[in-house]
């Protein structure tokens, strides 16, 4: 089997394109390590727009983040949020579907997700690291999902549930 490179990757990318447009959510994030991370894989996914609220970390990143994100915040287009609940509001009414990332009694596992009754863009919402997003928000985007771990008391980085979430939807 042979690698692909050069002319042939690029063909095969662009052949490949994403069903829906996807907007990232990026609430309270206190690790700016995960913040340049999922800059890097929003570049890969071709992401519309990235909102960043709360105290999540904004570009220009130093040195180190930018090994991290690979520069990918120069490229994106990004913008940052003062009123998240009000931004899900707008998003709602132009016919965007809102999906949460948060382990709740509620949660439906992502594999359930069915991709035909998503609008054509989504804005996918993820939450601090540590406490997650508020209910008042969880009650009032379209959809809250999960992406189960096997083993108890494990679980995924954000940026490694925000990946299996976003190329699902994609």
């Amino acid at each position: 089997m042979k690698k692909i490179t050069g002319t042939k990757l690029k063909k095969f990318n662009k052949k490949n394109k994403p069903d829906r447009e996807i907007i990232l959510i990026l609430d309270n994030l206190e690790y700016a390590r995960n913040v340049a991370s999922i800059f890097n894989l929003a570049f890969a996914l071709k992401v519309e727009t990235i909102f960043l609220t709360g105290i999540t970390t904004t570009p220009p990143f130093g040195k180190d983040l930018q090994k991290v994100s690979k520069r990918r915040e120069e490229h994106l287009f990004w913008k940052k949020e003062k009123n998240l609940p009000i931004l899900v509001e707008k998003l709602k009414s132009q016919g965007v579907t809102t999906i949460a990332l948060a382990k709740t009694e509620d949660s439906i596992s992502f594999d359930l997700i069915n991709s035909n009754q998503l609008a054509d863009k989504v804005a996918i919402i993820v939450g601090n690291e540590k406490q997650g997003l508020s209910n008042k928000l969880l009650s009032e985007v379209d959809i809250v999902t999960i992406v189960p771990v096997f083993r108890p008391l494990a679980h995924l980085n954000v940026v490694n549930e925000l990946a299996v979430l976003a190329y699902k939807l994609v």
